[in-house]
Parts: structure tokens; sequence; C-alpha cells
């Protein structure tokens, strides 16, 4: 199994002393690295900040709060890329059990389309009309050309996103590292890739670059990329084992665009900022021997001020730019979304009308009722505090 290594890196960000002229004195970094929890040793640290049940002030909770104090060797954010069927799901989750990290599993449209009841959007198709048609990864398989695959790669892209915001508040919440499966910065790939096969039109790529532009500057590099790289024909053989027959949109010469784009479009600029191991997997390989390749990764800090590695993470010197983040990717849910609210009168594949948008709310009515999420008595829900 060959491997491409390179050791440079940066994970416990310091607070820096200055003397009376203003010149740093003292820098505390790490001396460690990513470890097995095996080998990890145990630390006393502030109990994680409960995010999932309690908004994050800065003018409140970061007076006292700094996520630094949670950070060890292990908090890091760890992405698994790679081809269709690939093999990044079993790997990343061996990686996170492996490194006592969190795992994020790869996005799905079911997280648009399943009710909190059960009841799933889907089940409405003959009476949601146009671009609130609900709209998945296997319609696109079957149907690579269709006008809704444009609306359902900037979908995956918001939960993408989103989901990687989430991660990163993990992090800085708790401490623990995290390990996904791809991130927001890979998407590009995809997108070009079915740019370049005529799957997406020419509108729709506009708009798209608008948002990567109007989202991409709100989150933080990964630290590390382990990308499993195989050949062409090794990912058609396991399509057709999966799937009995390649489906239209996995066709020979979008497999072949998609991963030059990675290799020689998303891999260079993404190794710009953070560390990266890059696998032969065209026979699989050995969990063990990628945990300890990552082991061996010095992540100290680098301190030279024009190595691009870890740029976005070095900057934030201070609590308050630390508390910032905390509050913009964490507390402030609503913000997020709007960054995605660009006009889309111009792109016909992306914009709602009136009527379809009310087709879209009548059955979202039927599904949920009367009641809010959380408030139905009759799923069970206790509503007595809730007031």
């Amino acid at each position: 199994m060959n491997v491409i290594r390179r050791a440079l890196g940066v994970l416990r960000l310091p607070d820096l002393s200055v003397d009376a002229n203003c010149h740093a004195i003292g820098i505390y970094i790490s001396s460690r690295g990513i470890c097995g929890k095996t080998l990890r040793e145990k630390v006393d640290k502030p109990a994680p900040f409960p995010y999932e049940k309690k908004n994050f002030y800065p003018y409140i909770h970061g007076l006292y709060d700094d996520c630094r104090d949670r950070f060890d060797e292990n908090s890091a954010i760890i992405c698994v890329e790679g081809m269709p069927h690939a093999g990044k799901s079993k790997l990343a989750a061996g990686l996170a059990e492996e490194l006592d990290m969190k795992y994020y599993p790869a996005v799905s449209m079911d997280e648009i389309y399943k009710q909190p009841n059960g009841d799933d959007i889907r089940n409405y198709r003959d009476v949601l009309p146009g671009n609130v048609y609900p709209w998945d990864v296997n319609d696109f398989l079957k149907d690579p050309k269709n006008k809704h695959n444009g609306r359902l790669q900037v979908e995956i892209y918001k939960l993408r996103f989103m989901q990687y915001a989430n991660a990163v508040t993990h992090l800085l919440s708790t401490g623990q590292g995290v390990i996904l499966e791809q991130n927001p910065y890979s998407d590009v790939a995809f997108t070009e890739a079915m740019i370049e096969c005529g799957y997406i039109s020419k509108q729709v790529e506009e708009w798209y670059k608008i948002m990567i532009l109007s989202t991409h500057c709100e989150i933080l590099h990964p630290h590390l990329i382990v990308y499993l790289d195989s050949p062409v024909n090794e990912i058609e053989k396991r399509i057709k084992e999966k799937h009995g027959q390649i489906p239209p949109a996995l066709a020979t010469k979008f497999l072949e665009t998609l991963n030059n784009r990675y290799k020689y479009g998303y891999l260079p600029e993404i190794s710009q900022h953070s560390e990266m191991l890059v696998y032969d997997w065209t026979e699989m390989g050995d969990e063990e021997v990628v945990v300890e390749d990552i082991e061996r990764i010095n992540f100290d800090r680098q301190l030279d001020p024009d190595n691009q590695l870890f740029k976005d993470w070095r900057k934030l010197e201070f609590r308050h730019q630390w508390n910032d983040i905390r509050y913009r990717l964490g507390t402030c849910k609503n913000r997020l979304e709007t960054l995605f609210q660009i006009p889309t009168h111009r792109v016909p594949e992306l914009f709602v009308p009136v009527d379809e948008a009310e087709a879209l709310y009548l059955v979202q009515d039927k599904i949920q009722g009367k009641y809010a999420t959380g408030f139905n008595p009759k799923a069970g829900d206790s509503v007595l505090f809730k007031i």
C-alpha cells in the first residue's frame, strides 16, 4: 500500500505573552500528535459545554469558558475523502473508534425528507409539482440530466456545510476530535464533474459559485485529509457489485472526470491548508496502518508566518476570536441559513413559484399536523414545562 506523507501542522493554538515592547516572549505548544485511544493519557480538563442543548454567548459564557482548555493531542478535524464506493464509510468509522473521535457519516437527503413523526415527503410526489418535487440521489443515478439535479446538489452542499459547522462546534465545545466523510471544500470537485458532463446548467453553475464564495469564508479548513485513491475500473467493479449494473449517472466519463477533478483540482488546493495522507486503496487497506501513519504526523504549531498550512486556525490567537467562531457556527444557525438565500429568479431549476411553495406547505402541514416538533402529546412528547 503506497502512501504520501507530509509532516507539518498545528493543533494546540496558544495565547502569546508579550513584553513592554509587544514582543512575543513565550509560546505554549503541544509536542505530540494524534494518537490512538490505547496510548492516550487522561488529562483533567473542563467538562464539555452542552452546545446541543444550550446556546453559547461570548459576552456571558465566553467570560469563563475557554475552549482551548479542553484541547488535547486529538482535538482535530479529519476528513476521509475519495471516489464513490472507495471505502470511505468503513475507514472513517474505524478511525473514529480507534482515535476516540466523533464520527459524522455522509450526509443524506433523508435529513430533509424524513419527518420526526416517521413520515416522508417523498411519499407525496404525486401532489408536489415543479421545483418542490422531492428528488434524491437514487433519482440522480437513474436520470443524471434531469433539471432537478442542480437543486439536489445545492441541497447536498447545504447539508454538508451545516454538518461541518456542527462538527467544528463540537470540537470547540468538547475538545473531542471529529471525523467526517467529505467536507464543504471537496463538494466543489463533484459539482465541477457534474458541470463538465452536462448534468448541471450554466445558470446553476453561476449560482453555485456565488454560494461557495459566501460560505467557504465562514468555516475553518480540516487539520488532516485522508484520501483513498482507487482506479476508475476498480470503482466500476464495486458499483456493479452493489447495483448489479452501472447507473447512468456513474458512467465511465463521469467517473474519470470526477477522478481528475479530485486529483488535479481539489487535492492540490486543500494541501495548501491541511495535512494530507493519500493511499492506494485499490484492494482496500489496513486501518491500523492508517492509524499508525496519523500518529507519526507531527502536529506541532508551525511558527513560520508564511506557511499556509492551518493559516485560518493560526490567526485565532485570543479568546474572543475563538468565542466568535463558536458563536457564529454554533449559536447562530439561522444566520448560517441566510448565507444560502441568494436570489434564484434567474435560475429556473432553483426558483420556486408561489403555487409550488404553497403545495409544499400544505404537505408539510398535513404531515406535522397542528403540533410543532417536540410538542405533540399524541407522539409521547412532554410539553408541561416547555411553555
